[in-house]
């Protein structure tokens, strides 16, 4: 009869075997180092995140460029390592997200998806950074126990033979496993989708053409916005091309801070503030009126910050995936627009729809020329008015 030190080695062999078994099973996939890929004359973010197996989204927020813009020829991509599982019968996005401890908002964006999507069975699904795999916390230190066993020279005692002794431990063992879960558990609140805010309600600005950076407290603590950061404003969003001045919207800078906090206190990149009528600029505007901003937040898909900024109450949208910003202003009745056009001209409010390499249709920006592309480089501000569809 084989001895009891036997018996335990041989069974911690077995319990490795199968615990790594179903590591394989459970785990989301592979996780790949990132990788970089050179993109070649006519590819897209679309064939490039298939040809990867990442999504879109991923691709733009590793790279921080616009999920909707062009690629030019040689561009270098920095491609994300990333773990995938394929979607079972039953699952929704809220489920995968309780089970890989990932909020939903973080498992949607990872993938480009709305929150409240229709999963399809076979569909694969992009995890986000700190998914785990379901029971792999718990089923961890199992390898560590049986390596320790296995390695003892002699049979170890085993507790759980002698029952009386190993009865009192148990009440205090309950609340252990519950209070290292609210410890462990990787992801992101739901309220703090993108991470929580070092401090709620300042705002780091950062102006493009004047390589200007601000730190500000723009609302106070009732979420009142504050006078000081009013006047601040009233310096850093001026117009390039004159010396005028106006003083923020106070609305504006609430809209700003909620706009921040959300997305974790990241920079805002403003690309265009006050603007003087003249132009494409109406009078109308409400760029003329401090009453209106267009920014980017680098590491935040265009069209996510967008989306975001269209659940906000009476304000206007606009989304500029050709210049690659988005536009935000106060107004009373809800406006939601789409402009295609280049620096300097009219609006563009359609987009002709081409057929990528795996059947879906997608948008494709025009190509830019040369000398657009420079200016767009230096950081010239759009001159047009940008407010709504009709201007």
């Amino acid at each position: 009869m084989p001895s009891d030190l036997r018996i335990v080695r041989d069974g911690a062999v077995a319990a490795a075997l199968a615990f790594a078994l179903a590591g394989a099973v459970l785990a989301p996939g592979a996780a790949s180092a990132d990788q970089k890929h050179v993109v070649r004359l006519g590819q897209s973010l679309g064939g490039i995140a298939k040809q990867y197996g990442t999504t879109v989204a991923s691709l733009s927020a590793v790279n921080s460029i616009n999920p909707d813009g062009i690629l030019r020829e040689g561009q270098v991509l920095k491609v994300p390592g990333s773990s995938s599982i394929e979607v079972t019968a039953g699952q929704s996005l809220t489920k995968i997200a309780r089970d890989y401890h990932v909020s939903v908002a973080a498992l949607a964006a990872a993938n480009g998806l709305d929150r409240e999507a229709t999963l399809q069975i076979g569909q694969k699904l992009l995890l986000p950074d700190g998914a785990t795999p379901p029971k792999q916390l718990a089923a961890a230190p199992a390898p560590a126990a049986l390596r320790t066993t296995a390695a003892a020279p002699q049979p170890p005692p085993a507790p759980a033979k002698v029952t009386p002794s190993a009865a009192p431990p148990a009440p205090s063992a309950g609340p252990a496993p519950k209070q290292a879960a609210k410890t462990t558990t990787p992801g992101k609140s739901a309220k703090w989708p993108w991470g929580k805010p070092k401090q709620a309600g300042v705002v780091e600005l950062f102006r493009i053409w004047s390589q200007e950076s601000v730190r500000l407290k723009l609302v106070d603590a009732r979420g009142r916005p504050r006078q000081d950061a009013r006047r601040a404003l009233r310096e850093f969003l001026r117009p390039r091309d004159s010396k005028r001045r106006k003083t923020p919207n106070a609305r504006l800078l609430s809209l700003l801070a909620r706009v921040s906090d959300h997305f974790g206190g990241r920079p805002l990149h403003i690309v265009s503030g006050y603007r003087i009528a003249k132009g494409l600029t109406r009078k109308t505007s409400r760029h003329v009126a401090g009453e209106a901003i267009d920014f980017r937040i680098p590491g935040v898909p265009l069209t996510v910050l967008r989306d975001y900024c269209q659940q906000l109450d009476e304000v206007g949208v606009g989304y500029y995936p050709t210049t690659e910003f988005v536009h935000l202003d106060v107004r009373k009745q809800p406006a939601r627009w789409t402009d295609w056009s280049l620096p300097g001209q009219p609006p563009v409010l359609s987009k002709p729809v081409e057929s990528d390499d795996d059947g879906k249709d997608e948008i494709i920006a025009p190509p830019i020329p040369e000398e657009k592309t420079a200016e767009r480089k230096s950081g010239t501000e759009p001159n047009r008015n940008a407010d709504a569809p009709t201007g």
